[in-house]
């Protein structure tokens, strides 16, 4: 019996995923019309979450033996992880329906990427991931993965300011510091082979690329077999609209020294209450007064590091052209960015800042306090 096939989607992180996801969640029924059938809603066992419906694949983490995929550390503590059964019995129910109504499977989901797996207390391998995924699916599918590459100065100012906004980045740190601490993520070369070692029918395309058409969903869609979009009811709909409004040079400056309110990443309420007092009129006003506009840039040596990072890419660039026919290194217009860099939190600025009123609410106290100690700390 011929095998459905599967269209297994992991990413790249910032390359468009959870817009694709998005879509795909609101027009499931019009996928399953042009051949796609990508499996929502339905129900399935026990702790499954239907905004993650992609189990064994969406999930923040896996840990493995031979009877168990654990979808989470709480889930080990109580021994209520998916048993390899109840997944075979899922994977069995999706291939009937793909043979049935002759479909396609497409699953999303960029951790598979990014997780590693430890066997018998091994050392963790990413390799080892997708040797599990592939081992599960291969049985019932014919896989073809597709992976999305995005030009690295692009993705490190994205990734940048992903983690500015989620707490992870703090203080006096700069882009050339998150290049250092996550190098692996910017070797497509490396990457590359690791999924190949394992899956061989490897789709590979480019963020940038696929942006031509103004919008990512049509060009991935594409990627899917689909070149007829009138039946997808407002392809440019609300459940496609999840690019973020990004944080500008000035915000990101005043949001480092409030991201060390805590260790770690920020919750959602407390990034709540920052925004709400970081996008007051009073605190614009202070940014605008004492920050210089002409600076934007949040690389160290502005558009020099850039350059520097960009030449140091040179040979992933060669071998995305080789082996994919893509062409990274014309992605990023260097003659259009001369940026400098705009410096981090003055004295001036943050005693500015101390004197809202605002501050003395409650509510925003972990804010002051997190401006003192900077202002002290200088």
């Amino acid at each position: 019996m011929l095998k459905p096939k599967l269209l297994l989607h992991i990413g790249d992180h910032k390359t468009g995923t959870t817009a694709i996801q998005n879509f795909c969640r609101a027009h499931y029924k019009t996928l399953f019309k042009k051949g796609i059938f990508y499996p929502y809603p339905i129900k399935y066992p026990r702790n499954f979450d239907p905004e993650n419906p992609h189990i064994p694949l969406l999930i923040k983490r896996h840990y493995y033996n031979q009877r168990k995929i654990f979808t989470s550390i709480h889930e080990i503590k109580n021994g209520s992880g998916f048993s390899i059964s109840e997944i075979e019995n899922i994977l069995r129910n999706w291939q009937e329906i793909c043979i049935t109504y002759n479909k396609k499977l497409f699953l999303s989901c960029e951790a598979i990427n990014r997780l590693k797996l430890s066997i018998n207390d091994e050392e963790e391998s990413r390799v080892d991931y997708y040797q599990l995924i592939d081992n599960l699916f291969k049985n019932y599918f014919d896989i073809q993965v597709i992976f999305i590459v995005r030009n690295h100065v692009s993705l490190a100012n994205s990734l940048y300011l992903e983690g500015v906004h989620s707490g992870s980045i703090k203080g006096d740190e700069t882009v050339e510091d998150l290049i250092k601490k996550r190098s692996w993520k910017f070797n497509y070369i490396n990457r590359i082979k690791e999924i190949n070692s394992v899956f061989q029918n490897l789709l590979v395309n480019s963020y940038e690329s696929m942006l031509l058409d103004k919008d990512i969903i049509p060009s991935f869609l594409k990627l899917l077999s689909i070149n007829d979009f009138h039946e997808f009811d407002k392809i440019n709909d609300r459940s496609n609209n999840i690019i973020r409004k990004s944080l500008s040079a000035r915000d990101c400056i005043l949001k480092l020294v409030l991201n060390n309110i805590k260790k770690g990443n920020l919750t959602r309420k407390e990034n709540t209450i920052i925004y709400d007092w970081l996008y007051s009129d009073f605190v614009q006003n202070v940014l605008q007064k004492y920050v210089n506009s002409e600076n934007n840039s949040l690389w160290k040596h502005g558009a020099s590091s850039k350059i520097d990072f960009y030449k140091s890419c040179e040979n992933q660039f060669e071998f995305l052209r080789n082996k994919f026919d893509i062409d990274l290194s014309n992605m990023y217009d260097f003659k259009k960015d001369n940026d400098s860099f705009i410096g981090f939190a003055s004295n001036e600025l943050l005693t500015a800042l101390l004197k809202d009123k605002k501050l003395l609410n409650k509510k925003y106290h972990s804010i002051r306090n997190s401006l003192k100690r900077k202002l002290e700390a200088k």
